[in-house]
């Protein structure tokens, strides 16, 4: 049995892949410690690890509205803070683990993790595009100039686990990525294929508020209910469903198991997340992608998207009315729909979880082997 130390935060779609992996490594006999925002205790413990909270790093509401600028500076602060790296070392220093596991979106604590001797691998729950494209940006900027490196880590990382479908890839990866495609929540199926002639659109836009959301999602509504198909809207735990303005063949709701809803659906439009996507192109059904942001990962999907001929970026500023013919069109593409199926039977047969916990246990044996034991 081996001691496992796995850091994450409170950021929506990162913190199912960690219990996914948390949860696989415990089921073959390895001891697991999840370090997260005290907010997650009850979601860590209820995947049956031990939860660990940070002490340094100011708290977070990944749900707090907040306008543009503010959005910006908030998620900034949060991914350069110095604590989650403090936190990390005193975490290691205690339990002494013998593997650690790292979001890849903490620069500090993968820097104190890469550092500290100890075998680390960093999990990347989103498209690895997206990594260096925020590694190249203000983040990685402001991370560097406090003395943690995105590229160092990276390039010292014993191995990177991308939690994203091989197709999505666009751009070169390091030599120890190791692509496992997508990690779900613990004891959540993977999505079953869909029904092939099924016209249901599934509109569903973040759990985390971003500026202007509810106008965007109420344009998608208006642009779906010219359209004469079923369509389900999943509002999240920011937006009221009363606040969203429909037409009867469209419901709207505060939450509904994707899974059920893409066993008949046609298209899904969403904001990019990496979590609705992957589970929407398991089914086979492809994706309509309206970035909410252009800090996270949202543009970098879509354009992974494109790549898979599985889906297509929606434009910012199009009217409800430009909206209906692009939905109206991406419905009827046959060679749209035909691409997302494929890329979904691929993804039905990997068994995502078993190879994240078998590449968390081969870079820790290889790391083992390869390399001085730390002070």
């Amino acid at each position: 049995m081996s001691r496992v130390l796995i850091a994450t935060f409170d950021g929506g779609g990162n913190v199912p892949p960690a219990l996914r992996v948390a949860v696989e490594l415990r089921s073959r006999g390895h001891d697991v410690t999840v370090l997260g925002h005290p907010g997650q205790r009850d979601a860590i413990e209820a995947a049956g690890v031990t939860a660990l909270a940070y002490r340094n790093v100011p708290p977070w509401d990944p749900g707090a509205a907040r306008g543009s600028m503010n959005f910006a500076l908030a998620y900034l602060r949060l991914f350069t803070h110095s604590g989650f790296g403090r936190d990390l070392r005193e975490a290691m220093s205690r339990n002494r683990p013998d593997v650690v596991v790292v979001d890849a979106l903490l620069p500090s604590a993968m820097n104190a993790a890469v550092s500290s001797g100890t075998p680390t691998i960093l999990l990347v729950h989103t498209v690895l595009s997206a990594i260096r494209g925020i590694a190249r940006g203000p983040v990685g900027v402001v991370a560097a100039r406090k003395g943690f490196s995105f590229s160092r880590a990276l390039r010292a990382a014993d191995a990177l686990i991308v939690a994203s479908p091989v197709e999505l890839a666009t751009g070169p990866a390091p030599m120890t990525a190791r692509y496992v495609g997508p990690l779900f929540g613990p004891g959540e199926e993977s999505p079953p294929a869909t029904n092939p002639g099924s016209r249901r659109i599934l509109v569903s836009l973040s759990t985390i508020h971003y500026a202007g959301m509810e106008q965007v999602l109420q344009t998608l509504v208006d642009a779906v209910g010219e359209l004469d198909v079923e369509a389900i809207v999943t509002t999240g735990p920011t937006i009221d469903p009363a606040d969203v303005r429909a037409p009867s063949h469209v419901r709207v709701l505060r939450s509904v198991p994707h899974s059920e809803v893409l066993a008949d659906a046609g298209l899904v439009i969403s904001h990019g997340g990496h979590g609705t996507t992957t589970r929407a192109l398991t089914a086979g059904v492809p994706v309509l992608v309206r970035p909410m942001s252009g800090l996270g990962d949202h543009v970098f999907v879509a354009r992974g998207l494109e790549h898979a001929g599985a889906g297509r970026r929606l434009p910012t500023r199009a009217s409800a009315l430009e909206l209906t013919a692009l939905i109206d069109a991406s419905l009827r593409d046959d060679a749209l729909r035909a691409r997302a199926q494929t890329v979904g039977e691929r993804l039905r047969q990997r068994e995502s979880a078993r190879l994240a916990g078998d590449a968390v246990e081969a870079a820790m044996t290889s790391a083992v082997r390869g390399r001085p034991a730390a002070a």
